[in-house]
């Protein structure tokens, strides 16, 4: 294993929903790390400013970081959000400014562990640079799940067509094998405690843990796909990291797989876990592998027997009506403001209409709270680098 210091770059490629945003969030936090041997970490971001890409660290990422709504920033994906050129481009003036500046940059971007064949071309060209990758995994059949509530049910509504149309749902084992043979490139996957497995691999403490980003609970799911003004698609979810930083957590969660889906769910797993155990270490494979969920043909999971959620239980409406009801009053004691009154909640037999309304209100009410305790949060942060900066300028003087 190669020692921090030999490193050009970690590059910490995902894979979507395995613990990315809780990671993001933290190293957004804390930009700035030491790791063990005494090297400098940087971790840093690429965003969109007037048609340019600008790579950000420091004071301003954790000062934008605090104003977004998703509560860190992160590196682009391919393809949706930017083209290969640019984001490559951004990636080797990161990478030669850590090492004409004596820093490790830490680059994050889940969307990247898809991509191995075109950072392999764009690493060639770099003349392969000794980088880490490292990539975070959870067996396919609750991963698919959660992925089809993430994105697919904005336009496949039934779980069954949503896997029909998807050649491969879950191909992350082939994708870490072709990230294998990259040259000079050191790869880590690891599963379960996402932040306690990077703090230990880059050798620092990334400070206070937050709060995972969780599956939406059924009730407000229901809501949404009803109501497409508050998330238009699957990649619109602003609106989780909003009910999640100030509502309890749910121990409701959305559930699509159904018995008759395990063969095929079955199948995938064997093909990755097979792919996983050629291509990595024996002892890490055996870490990744543990969770029960990788071997077993036909787990018993008691949401597969409950079958598939409902959307409309008006029982779950009413507990997502108490929860946002607590977020709001939480919200409203953050920015100093007094807690509006109790929304009058409808009957249980009330039609759905009804309930979507008073849901509508307190979430209007919560984003624009939410809105207001960020715009303090990041105003404050960023009046204390204006302080920093001026005793600076005094001290030179």
């Amino acid at each position: 294993m190669r020692v921090l210091g030999e490193r050009a770059a970690i590059l910490h490629i995902g894979a979507p929903k395995c613990g990315s945003s809780a990671l993001q969030t933290v190293l957004s936090g804390r930009p700035d790390l030491i790791g063990a041997q005494g090297q400098s970490l940087r971790y840093s971001a690429l965003q969109a400013v007037r048609g340019r890409g600008v790579r950000l660290r420091g004071a301003m990422l954790r000062h934008l970081a605090t104003w977004s709504p998703y509560g860190y920033l992160s590196w682009p994906d391919l393809g949706r959000q930017v083209s290969g050129s640019t984001l490559f481009h951004a990636i080797g003036l990161e990478i030669a400014q850590g090492r004409r500046d004596g820093y490790v940059p830490i680059l994050s971007s889940e969307g990247w562990i898809r991509h191995p064949e075109r950072f392999a071309k764009a690493l060639a060209a770099m003349g392969f640079p000794p980088v880490e990758v490292i990539a975070y995994l959870r067996p396919p059949l609750p991963w698919l799940n959660a992925a089809f509530w993430q994105w697919g049910v904005w336009t496949r509504p039934s779980f069954d067509d949503w896997l029909r149309q998807r050649h491969l749902p879950y191909s992350f084992g082939m994708n870490l094998r072709r990230w294998s043979e990259i040259p000079n490139l050191t790869l880590h996957v690891a599963s379960g405690n996402v932040l306690n497995d990077f703090a230990a691999r880059v050798g620092s403490d990334l400070g206070q843990a937050v709060p995972r980003h969780g599956a939406l609970p059924p009730a407000l799911m229901g809501f949404l796909l009803r109501n497409r003004r508050f998330r238009r698609d699957g990649h619109d979810a602003a609106l989780e990291f909003i009910v999640q930083r100030w509502c309890p957590p749910s121990e409701r969660r959305a559930w699509a797989i159904a018995p008759h889906h395990l063969s095929r769910i079955a199948t995938l797993t064997q093909e990755n876990r097979q792919t996983l155990e050629m291509c990595l270490p024996t002892e890490m494979v055996r870490e990744v592998l543990a969770d029960p969920l990788w071997q077993e043909e036909c787990p018993y999971l008691p949401e597969i027997e409950a079958g598939p959620s409902r959307l409309d239980d008006r029982e779950a409406l009413a507990e997502l009506v108490a929860d946002l009801d607590v977020g709001c009053a939480r919200a409203s004691h953050a920015t100093g403001l007094e807690p509006q009154g109790v929304p009058e909640r409808p009957r249980r037999t009330a039609p759905l209409s009804d309930w979507d309304a008073v849901v509508a209100d307190l979430l209007v009410r919560l984003i624009a709270l939410d809105r207001r305790a960020r715009r303090r949060w990041a105003w404050g942060r960023l009046l204390q680098l204006d302080d920093r900066i001026a005793r600076a300028r005094d001290m030179a003087a």
